[in-house]
């Protein structure tokens, strides 16, 4: 393998394990693209052309209209329990091994829960409400959206990223002292000397992986706040890549395939 196409496959590598890991996780879907749990354009010009329909009768117009935005209503509220129930799911299915993250994680099913017991409240009120109260239902879903489920998806999509990356760094590091074990017990020849410098690289790149990761771990532990960490993950999974490119190196160095 050219130096070239060395560096080309460690960037790819790197960009890989990020979305091995994330992509389970994105499946569960992102609140600022949930397809039918919001208003279409579709139904939006539904109701306009109700209200400019001139052989509809001024009090017709508003019952229909309120029918409407009755059912669109509720099929925005069976989308977002829909949604909801399948992001417990993924969450409840990802392999989380870490006592800690486990505790993250209960909480967080908790609260998915609690969003599902406020979808289906509200569903059950729309009979109730007049057109005013349609209009002030969609808004105030809008807004809970945005300041409160919005932070579940990104909890919980955090989470399972962390979590389906465990297994890299584990295999990493379980390779390194296998590598470094090998290393140390043969011979003194310039190819051990510069097999233990590439080693020491390749254990700074790991700690800087585990250190990455620690602090995504102790971020996404910190339920107060609803900011992504998917760019401190990846940067531990980036990191990690490069002790495979270390590998690489001692795969040259040594003139055979520690990879394998």
């Amino acid at each position: 393998m050219t130096k070239f196409n060395k560096g080309i496959a460690v960037l790819g590598l790197g960009v890989g394990l990020f979305l091995m890991s994330a992509g389970f996780a994105l499946g569960a879907g992102r609140v600022d693209n949930q397809g039918g749990c919001k208003f279409q354009a579709g139904d939006l010009s539904a109701i306009e052309a109700i209200r400019n329909d001139p052989k509809l009768e001024y009090l017709d117009k508003i019952k229909i209209e309120l029918k409407l935005r009755q059912g669109i209503l509720g099929k925005i509220l069976n989308c977002a329990v829909q949604e909801a129930n399948t992001l417990k799911s993924k969450l409840t299915a990802t392999m989380v091994s870490d006592l800690d993250m486990i505790n993250v994680r209960g909480k967080l099913v908790s609260q998915i829960d609690q969003a599902v017991v406020y979808y289906q409240s509200q569903a059950v009120s729309l009979g109730d409400l007049g057109l005013w109260g349609t209009k002030n239902l969609a808004k105030k879903l809008a807004e809970w959206r945005a300041g409160n489920y919005a932070y579940l998806v990104t909890k919980a999509v955090d989470l399972m990223t962390w979590a389906n990356s465990q297994q890299f760094i584990s295999l990493a590091e379980g390779r390194l002292g296998e590598i470094k074990k090998v290393v140390e017990e043969a011979k003194a020849d310039d190819s051990k000397g510069n097999s233990l410098e590439i080693i020491k690289k390749a254990e700074a790149s790991l700690s800087q992986a585990k250190e990455a990761n620690q602090k995504a771990k102790t971020d996404i532990q910190d339920l107060s706040s609803s900011e992504s960490n998917l760019d401190t993950i990846k940067n531990s999974l980036q990191a990690l890549a490069a002790v495979y490119e270390n590998f690489f190196e001692l795969s040259e160095v040594m003139g055979k395939n520690v990879l394998q």
